[in-house]
C-alpha cells in the first residue's frame, strides 16, 4: 500500500515554483482532511469538493489578511471517509503514518465517532463541522473524555430542536 502524496502545499501562486520544503520541518503543518468523496454519496453537503474548497479559501483568506505568519506552509492531504466507520479509520491510520498535525472532518457521525475517539492517542486536534449527535456535545476537558481533542463547529440535534422550539414559542 502506498501513502498519499502531499496533496497541497500552500501558499502557492501560479507564477512561483513550489519551494523545496521539508515536509517534517517546523514550518510545515500537516493537515489531513477526511471527508467523503461525493461520487460515493452524491447528496452530502460536507464532501471533499464543496467543503474542501471552503477549507482552501479559508487558508487563502487568512494569509491575505496577515493572520498566518510568513514562511508557514500547510500540506493538505484529502482522504475519503465514505461516511463509513472502516474507511474513516483507515484514512486516520494513513494520516498518522504521515505525522499529521491536525485533522479536519469527518463530517458524518458514523465516520466521526471512531476517529474522534482515537484522536487522543495521536495527541492531535480534530476540527469538524459534523457531530450532530448528543454524544459529541459532552465535555471534552480531560484526556479521559470520550472525544478529547475534538472541536465541533456545527450545531447538535438538541441545539437545533431548542432553536426551533424557541422560534415557535415566540
Amino acid at each position: 500500500m502506498s501513502l498519499a502524496k502531499p496533496g497541497f502545499l500552500w501558499p502557492h501562486t501560479s507564477h512561483q515554483p513550489i519551494p523545496a520544503v521539508n515536509y517534517t520541518s517546523n514550518n510545515t503543518i500537516q493537515v489531513s482532511v477526511i471527508l467523503p468523496n461525493e461520487t460515493d454519496i452524491p447528496d452530502i453537503m460536507a464532501a471533499q469538493h464543496s467543503a474542501g474548497m471552503g477549507i482552501l479559501v479559508g487558508f487563502q483568506t487568512a494569509s491575505k489578511r496577515g493572520i498566518l505568519p510568513e514562511g508557514l506552509y500547510f500540506n493538505l492531504t484529502f482522504r475519503d471517509s465514505g461516511c463509513d466507520i472502516t474507511r474513516s479509520n483507515w484514512a486516520l491510520y494513513q494520516a498518522g503514518l504521515e505525522n499529521m498535525n491536525v485533522v479536519f472532518g469527518p463530517s458524518c457521525d458514523y465516520a466521526l465517532a471512531p476517529v474522534g475517539r482515537l484522536m487522543k492517542y495521536f495527541n492531535v486536534p480534530l476540527l469538524t463541522a459534523g457531530g450532530f449527535a448528543e454524544d459529541f456535545s459532552m465535555p471534552k476537558l480531560t484526556p479521559d473524555s470520550e472525544f478529547y481533542l475534538m472541536t465541533r463547529t456545527g450545531p447538535s440535534f438538541t441545539g437545533i430542536a431548542q432553536t426551533i422550539r424557541q422560534f415557535f414559542a415566540e
